[in-house]
């Protein structure tokens, strides 16, 4: 099953969970309805503890192979609806540049240099976009296309000269 989460980004980073937690975090998860317990790292475990209110602490590492839960997490149809720092309390975009740098050490919430690697995620499963999500689509797309015309070069606005009077007149 597709799913919108692009999970070949953890895969090509060779990302290996050296943990993962049931827990909820701020402000995403109001209250805590986690369970608090260590999770065996597999799909279905992921979502037997979705009841739990989806939220789950991870503690990533670089490894020299790709782990194999991430082609099991797109298969089962699971979705990140959030990705957030640990360290530094930021959401981080699912992609490779914006993830490795949370995975170095960088200031934390507090001004202090941390190790990377705590992640806080929500899970779901894939729901059908609704008319608003693909207005707001439809809408980003035409906003996309006037910058775009914007952007291109215009050719520059030739003025004709004034015509000189006629000498003697």
């Amino acid at each position: 099953m597709p799913t919108r989460t692009d999970w070949d980004v953890f895969y090509k980073l060779k990302l290996s969970p050296r943990q993962v937690r049931c827990q909820g975090y701020r402000p995403v998860h109001m209250p805590d309805l986690g369970c608090h317990t260590k999770l065996v790292l597999d799909a279905d475990t992921f979502a037997a503890h979705l009841a739990h209110g989806g939220g789950f602490e991870l503690q990533l590492r670089l490894g020299s192979s790709p782990d194999r839960i991430w082609k099991s997490m797109a298969s089962a149809g699971l979705e990140i609806t959030d990705l957030t720092c640990g360290v530094c309390q930021q959401t981080v975009p699912i992609n490779v540049a914006r993830i490795g740098q949370h995975l170095k050490a960088h200031l934390s919430a507090n001004r202090q240099n941390v190790h990377g690697g705590q992640f806080f995620f929500t899970l779901g499963y894939e729901q059908a976009p609704t008319t608003e999500d693909q207005a707001w689509a439809e809408h980003e797309v035409a906003v996309d296309d006037a910058v775009r015309e914007a952007e291109k070069p215009q050719a520059p606005v030739v003025r004709p000269k004034p015509a000189k009077p006629a000498p003697g007149a």
